[in-house]
């Protein structure tokens, strides 16, 4: 293939990729602003009452979730498609294209099922949600840019994904990690605290403890010590600069 013609299939691409993730913005912005004018009333602005506002969170949540998936997956397919219109060689495009769909496949088996996936299953979606739970949907959505930014970085920098069984190939130090050595975890256990305030939900609230714990003693005894014989040096000198959390 020409390089003029491999340029011009990668800016197609592209174009329809930035347009996959504009939509996947304007249906996640629709649905928070349906909640909010469904919350608050169309009229005189009073809240309407919680056994009338049950159903909305759902069909939001749903709409949501939709517009979320668009944007990660045409940001990996957006960074696939510039790294493969960079490529040198067409083996790098077959390797690619192979951690393409690993990348995908992570993302919605590890983080996709514990923040998204179980606490949906978890929550009681018939209760009433008032306006004031609706804002847990904040931490939800910034929990979820923070994911989709960790798993981009794993991806573009550390040439691999968050799965324990295609690590990535170099230390990865930019981005999310250079604020924390587990920017990962911090945004699964801000989008689980989410849930627990939307659903008003003590069985989330403790879910979100127990995931937490079990991260902390993942990192701590399994991660870590792997890190350290895998980057040596490297991984010394990160983690002294930067803290395992956020402080």
């Amino acid at each position: 293939m020409s390089a003029g013609l491999k340029n011009a299939i990668a800016r197609g691409a592209k174009a329809a990729l930035w347009l996959m993730t504009l939509v996947g913005c304007f249906i996640v912005a629709m649905a928070l602003a349906n909640t909010y004018l469904l919350a608050t009333g169309s009229k005189a602005g009073a809240l309407i009452a919680p056994e009338d506002l049950a159903p909305i969170i759902p069909d939001a949540i749903g709409s949501g979730a939709y517009g979320v998936a668009l944007i990660a997956i045409s940001t990996i397919l957006r960074n696939a498609v510039g790294r493969w219109q960079r490529a040198p060689h067409p083996r790098n495009t077959e390797a690619d294209r192979g951690m393409l769909w690993r990348a995908i496949l992570a993302f919605f088996a590890l983080p996709g099922v514990v923040a998204f996936a179980v606490p949906l299953a978890l929550a009681d979606r018939t209760a009433g949600i008032g306006f004031m739970r609706a804002l847990g949907l904040l931490p939800v959505a910034a929990g979820t840019l923070l994911l989709l930014a960790c798993v981009r970085e794993f991806y573009v920098a550390g040439r691999g994904t968050l799965a324990p069984w295609s690590p990535p190939k170099s230390l990865v130090v930019t981005g999310p990690y250079a604020r924390s050595r587990n920017p990962m975890y911090v945004a699964v256990a801000t989008v689980l605290v989410g849930w627990a305030v939307v659903f008003g939900s003590t069985s989330l609230s403790i879910y979100a403890l127990l995931v937490t714990v079990a991260f902390n003693l993942r990192v701590r005894l399994a991660e870590e010590p792997w890190a350290a014989r895998r980057f040596g040096e490297e991984w010394i000198a990160y983690r002294a600069r930067t803290p395992r959390w956020l402080f």
